[in-house]
């Protein structure tokens, strides 16, 4: 019925923050679940892999919705939130790193802030192309090979 989309939120800024949540952990779930045990450029590529196929699962009015009000809101989300793939990649680069698995030809910092403008940018792109942009461009390889380089 019309009207029932903000009986439980008293806005929709509320509730695309609770869609943050929600992603959080729904993404550490996926982590703890299928990442954990793997070595930690395999579990980048799958992270960055899942990562891609749950942005091309949302209905992209929605998503692009989702990423007005994050921008909008910026500094109130992440003061509110951690950014669970911020915190998650993190953790995969530095114990790859410290187990001589990734290579340190690149800081942590490096590694992480180059994946998340790559994720950023398709999400982006996929919202600006009506949901086409990764189709189209093959992308991922492209990632997924740059991952494979850091193998140490």
């Amino acid at each position: 019925a019309e009207g029932t989309f903000y009986h439980y939120f008293k806005s929709k800024n509320e509730l695309l923050r609770d869609r943050l949540y929600r992603s959080n952990r729904d993404i550490t779930a996926y982590f703890d679940r299928e990442l954990a045990e793997l070595e930690e450029i395999d579990a980048l590529k799958k992270f960055v892999l899942f990562l891609l196929d749950y942005a091309k699962s949302r209905v992209v009015e929605v998503h692009t919705c989702y990423l007005k009000a994050m921008l909008d809101n910026y500094e109130e989300w992440n003061l509110a939130t951690e950014q669970m793939i911020d915190v998650l990649l993190r953790k995969l680069v530095a114990d790859g790193q410290a187990k001589g698995r990734v290579s340190q030809a690149y800081g942590v910092d490096q590694i992480v802030d180059f994946i998340q403008c790559y994720f950023s940018g398709v999400v982006y792109n996929q919202c600006l192309s009506r949901g086409i942009f990764m189709e189209k461009t093959g992308s991922a390889a492209l990632m997924l090979n740059w991952i494979e380089g850091l193998r140490a």
